[in-house]
Formats: structure tokens, sequence, C-alpha cells
């Protein structure tokens, strides 16, 4: 599986380092950012382990578009059954900015859904509202 932290400015080489230790995997520095590879089981131990980090994610695609349908085909094109079984749902938020304002949904902590900014989340939504939709 494919993972990466988040990481305070300044500070990605030590992170990458203990990273490195605590994962036993070779890991890749970015700016605010260290990917690495690892089995599933490394989730639990950087988030006991880990004191460098601000959060894990679990990396499903890092591709670049040009359109909608690029995003809609590489989404497709991910196998969500090792993260998701067909009877669970996965929250999915849209966020809008209209004229410089942004507009979000209320009393959901980000941290647990995805989210589609800016013009793409209005075209995305269809909408200028913004919308909470449960995706299977």
């Amino acid at each position: 599986m494919e993972w990466f932290a988040t990481i305070p400015l300044g500070v990605e080489d030590v992170a990458a380092k203990e990273l490195e230790e605590v994962t036993g995997s070779q890991v890749k520095v970015d700016v605010g950012k260290v990917f690495f590879r690892a089995p599933l089981i490394a989730m639990y131990i950087v988030n006991y382990s880990a004191r460098t980090i601000n959060r894990l994610y679990l990396l499903l695609a890092r591709e670049k578009f040009n359109s909608l349908e690029d995003i809609y085909s590489i989404a497709k094109g991910i196998d969500y059954t090792n993260i998701i079984t067909p009877d669970k749902w996965l929250p999915v938020l849209y966020l809008l900015v209209t004229r410089g304002v942004l507009e979000t949904c209320t009393g959901f902590s980000l941290s647990h859904f995805i989210c589609v900014g800016g013009s793409l989340g209005a075209t995305l939504a269809g909408t200028t509202k913004p919308a909470l939709r449960g995706v299977t």
C-alpha cells in the first residue's frame, strides 16, 4: 500500500528518518509530505510511534488531470475493494467557492471526508449549495 504523511514544514528530513526507522520502508520526501510504501500494519505502527507527523493518509491515486472526465477515469480505475466493502458507504463532501467565499457543510469533520474544492467542486456537485452524499 502507498501512504503519505503530512509533516510540519522544515522537519521533513527528520520525519523521513523517523518513518524509515518505524516502517522499515524507503521514503520519498516532498514539501510538507513524506511518501512511502508499507503494508496495512504500518498505519497502526506509524500512528502509535511517529512523533513528527501531522496526519497519515492512504494514497489511492496521484495523477495529473485536465478535465472532469480525467478525474472520473482515475477514480473509476481505483480498486476500492480492499478499503471499503459494498455494504458500507463513503461520504463525499463538496466544498464550493463562489465569489471568493468558501461555503461548506457544517457539523462534520473534514478529515473524514473526500473533499473536492473550487470551481471543480461546483461543477461536480452541479449546484451552488454544498452537499453531502454517500457513495457505494
